[in-house]
């Protein structure tokens, strides 16, 4: 049994093992620049701040190595390891070696970052729930892509439930919420008890899905014998009738347009409004503070859709957004399509799904405002906007200000795509790197300026920095058209697009640069030194060249 054990085991941690290196060389990093940011008294202040971007790093780095599927291999994403099945070894075995490994791999991750990081830059940080809250968070995790493989959209709904939880469950474990806050709202129970139920609830977690894995995997390794499956299980079949039935489409970008939609247009404004309901929850109790919470709120809803696009668009550039290979299948290669026209039903597709995300989150705050919120807040707002500007000018900057969000929202989730199907597996690993370790540092960032006023930008000292940025970014424009136009040459000349088409995106590329343009321009027109900048960021704000490079990059898999 041992030798088996040690099997699993290995089996386990050396699928990822690239990733505990990542992990392991995070820390030895981070450990050196906190040592060398505290011999240098200058920028010591920046030692926490850099201890709890490498501490989110490292956990988000761990998390990511815990999913134990079918991987690459198979091209699925979600179901325990059928390869598995066949060995000599009792299930329960097989469930509790992983379930077990990346518990205790996350707490080890975390005491790590607690003892070498947090502490040597002067925090103190708990050491007893963080790893009761990580452990049943990690086997959560494992039981749920394990039990709903077969149901993407619940997976991922309660997937985004579950992070969404275990993102803001801590507030109610910090002497804060559990001595104060909760007593305010109507509790009326001892919060020591409180605080004893819940570490007894966070240690059941984990009991409690190593049972609902063992049941599903189980069930998949020894079906039953004899019995119906159940009707949402048992596939659809056509038949004539129903093809008849169904419109043709008008043309092939049509039908690409509706496959994109139905495999991953959804999937942005469904995450989005799983993580506004789950999220109105617990901001509704700590709302009862007053107007800071509110503008909190208000903003972190505001900035929750390019966060989850950043997110969304790394899985957002496969072929099919619920298998984790980058390759074509067989029925895709031989489509008679141009590698111009997946790219282009892949943007109209973001575009909507962009559109659906921001009207989600605008129903989500004014819900959120009109029953949780301080309406002194929006009134203090309004009477400084009335101050400022016309009431036609609020109307324009309103409209202005939510084009800007979505077409910022569009560019965060199409980002990526360049790094889809023909491009090298190490850029797309560095393109999810820079994006894991800008989310890190923001989180970090956002963390710090909670717990201090050192991080206030002094414009005074940033002078020469803002007189010289409008030159660095007219150098930056010229080089992204200059390369823009080059891109697309090939393009034409390949004829992987159509030049009307080409003329078209071009055509909206500039429409689409103007809005946050003249947005900027109204909102700033008489701080004469900052609307020149944002006007320059606009037009780097809507990619360009970009478009080019990935549909050159996708024709290299359609030659391939």
């Amino acid at each position: 049994m041992i030798p088996a054990t040690l099997s699993l085991a290995w089996d386990f941690f050396g699928r990822r093992r690239s990733r505990w290196l990542l992990v392991a060389t995070a820390l030895v990093l981070g450990w050196l620049g906190i040592q060398w940011l505290k011999f240098n008294h200058r920028e010591a202040w920046m030692a926490p701040l850099l201890a709890r971007t490498i501490t989110v790093l490292v956990l988000v780095l761990s998390i990511s190595a815990m999913d134990f599927t079918e991987g690459h291999r198979r091209g699925g994403f979600g179901t325990f390891p059928t390869r598995m099945f066949r060995l000599p070894v009792a299930t329960a075995m097989l469930v509790v070696v992983p379930m077990l490994g990346a518990a205790l791999a996350m707490v080890s991750a975390y005491l790590l970052c607690a003892l070498f990081l947090l502490a040597a830059a002067g925090d103190s940080p708990p050491l007893l729930w963080p790893c009761l809250y990580l452990a049943g968070g990690v086997t959560a995790y494992q039981a749920t892509i394990w039990a709903l493989a077969e149901q993407p959209w619940c997976r991922t709904a309660a997937l985004g439930v579950g992070t969404t939880i275990l993102a803001f469950g801590w507030m109610f474990l910090w002497p804060d919420i559990y001595l104060g806050t909760l007593s305010d709202a109507g509790y009326g129970g001892n919060p020591d008890q409180f605080m004893t139920r819940y570490l007894v609830v966070l240690s059941l977690i984990g009991p409690a899905s190593y049972l609902v894995a063992w049941n599903r995997v189980r069930a998949c390794r020894h079906p039953p014998v004899g019995r119906r499956s159940p009707a949402w299980s048992r596939p659809v079949h056509w038949t004539a009738a129903s093809e008849s039935s169904e419109r043709p489409f008008r043309s092939p970008g049509c039908a690409l347009y509706w496959m994109e939609m139905r495999r991953s247009g959804w999937v942005l404004p469904g995450v989005i409004a799983v993580v506004l309901g789950i999220t109105s929850l617990p901001t509704a109790i700590v709302a009862l503070d007053g107007g800071n919470v509110t503008a909190g709120v208000v903003t972190a809803m505001l900035i929750a859709p390019a966060i989850m696009a950043a997110i969304v668009g790394c899985a957002f550039r496969r072929p099919d957004f619920w298998k984790e290979t980058h390759q074509l299948s067989s029925y895709q290669s031989v489509l008679p399509v141009p590698a111009g026209s997946r790219i282009l039903a892949k943007l109209i597709c973001a575009l909507t799904s962009s559109a659906m995300t921001w009207a989600v989150t605008l129903v989500a705050i004014v819900l959120w405002v009109i029953y949780f919120g301080d309406f002194r807040v929006l009134e203090a707002w309004q009477e400084s906007m009335r101050a400022v500007y016309s009431p036609f000018e609020c109307l324009l900057l309103a409209i202005g200000a939510t084009m800007t969000l979505i077409l910022l929202t569009w560019r965060f989730l199409i980002a990526s795509l360049p790094f889809g199907p023909g491009a090298h597996p190490w850029l797309r690993r560095a393109s999810d790197a820079s994006v894991a370790v800008g989310l890190c540092g923001l989180l970090g960032f956002v963390i710090q300026r909670t717990d201090t006023d050192r991080l206030i930008l002094d414009l005074q000292e940033a002078g020469p920095l803002l007189r010289n940025l409008p030159w660095l970014l007219l150098i930056v424009v010229a080089t992204k058209i200059f390369l823009a136009w080059a891109a697309w040459r090939r393009v034409e000349r390949r004829s992987l697009l159509a030049s009307r088409w080409i003329g078209v995106y071009w055509a909206g590329w500039l429409a689409m640069t103007l809005i946050p343009g003249a947005t900027a321009y109204l909102a700033f027109s008489k701080t004469t030194w900052l609307w020149p900048i944002l006007g320059l960021a606009s037009v780097l704000a809507v990619p360009l060249a970009r478009i080019a490079v990935a549909i050159l990059v996708l024709s290299r898999s359609d030659a391939k």
